[in-house]
């Protein structure tokens, strides 16, 4: 998802002319309450894609951000596993396409830290699925994982 797609209404726009070849475009955004920023920059006349500074992080939705990783892109995906596993493992497919490189990673198990959660034994993250392993029955609360990576089409 990118600026301007209808589902942001935004507030403020700034235009940095450095010269004719090379400008910055900044947004800032007010959806839903929460402040948005987005910018596109244009280097040498060639335009880049507009890039989230800070997405609004839709459940499965892939937003390409301004970081980069290794000299290419990184995007970020927030994710619903659902259910926490009860003393076994769970595979969820994150259903990234071309996924490369995990960056990193963050998490909440019904409300608090998947990773201090003393009923987490591992998480394992591939080109395709999320796996976790829990010592205990945690059943009852949910997981929701934002992931940062980059793509092996970039």
């Amino acid at each position: 998802m990118a600026p301007g797609n209808g589902e942001s209404r935004y507030i403020f726009a700034r235009v940095t002319n450095y010269d004719a070849q090379n400008v910055l475009q900044e947004y800032w955004s007010l959806n839903q309450g929460a402040q948005n920023q987005a910018r596109r920059i244009c280097r040498n006349g060639v335009w880049g894609p507009l890039e989230w500074i800070n997405p609004p992080m839709k459940l499965g939705v892939e937003y390409w951000t301004v970081e980069s990783y290794n000299n290419k892109p990184v995007y970020a995906k927030a994710i619903s596993f659902g259910q926490a596993p009860n003393a076994t493992y769970k595979d969820v497919s994150h259903g990234i396409e071309s996924f490369g490189q995990l960056v990193s990673y963050t998490g909440m198990m019904g409300g608090a830290n998947l990773i201090e959660t003393p009923a987490l034994d591992s998480i394992q993250i591939n080109a395709s699925n999320i796996r976790i392993t829990t010592n205990s029955d945690v059943s009852a609360s949910y997981v929701y994982l934002v992931l940062r990576y980059t793509k092996t089409t970039d």
